[in-house]
């Protein structure tokens, strides 16, 4: 096969990388913040749930780590439930008060904004695959990539 990425990211609070991710150690709690978006547009981010930040961070890492760009590379996004929490949030709004939702979080409440967010920022015209799967989201992210690369993907 050709055209992969040997690249790997990972993030979690006070782990900012894979080694930090994999090592037992606890984190002190000062040194616990949200993931780096260096990358990313601060306006492009507003409003944007902890979960696509993660997403986010994790994939420009990615790109980073493998020494490519962002532009032009099929990505695949997986979380267990995509953006549950902002439609949650949203369903609150429309029960309570005035019944308004916030524009601002109705964009950034679909499953695919981290697909999008990553698009926009790497100038990224490729297709981008974004999978909410349950427990199973992490092995549907693997099946998807390994498709996209069988189908030539690069």
């Amino acid at each position: 096969m050709t055209g992969f990425i040997w690249g790997q990211a990972a993030w979690m609070p006070g782990r900012p990388d894979v080694a930090s991710v994999l090592s037992s150690t606890v984190p002190p709690a000062a040194d616990i913040g949200g993931p780096p978006l260096s990358q990313y547009p601060s306006r492009l981010m507003r409003a944007t749930s902890t979960l696509t930040r993660m997403c986010a961070s994790v994939a420009a890492q990615t790109l980073e780590n493998a020494g490519v760009s962002g532009k032009d590379i099929p990505a695949v996004f997986a979380s267990s439930l995509g953006e549950v929490n902002i439609a949650l949030d949203q369903l609150e709004m429309m029960s309570t008060g005035d019944g308004q939702i916030s524009p601002t979080r109705f964009k950034n409440s679909v499953h695919n904004t981290s697909a999008g967010v990553f698009s926009v920022a790497f100038e990224n015209h490729t297709a981008s695959t974004s999978l909410a799967a349950g427990p199973l989201s992490v092995a549907y992210a693997i099946l998807e990539a390994q498709q996209l690369l069988a189908d030539g993907a690069k």
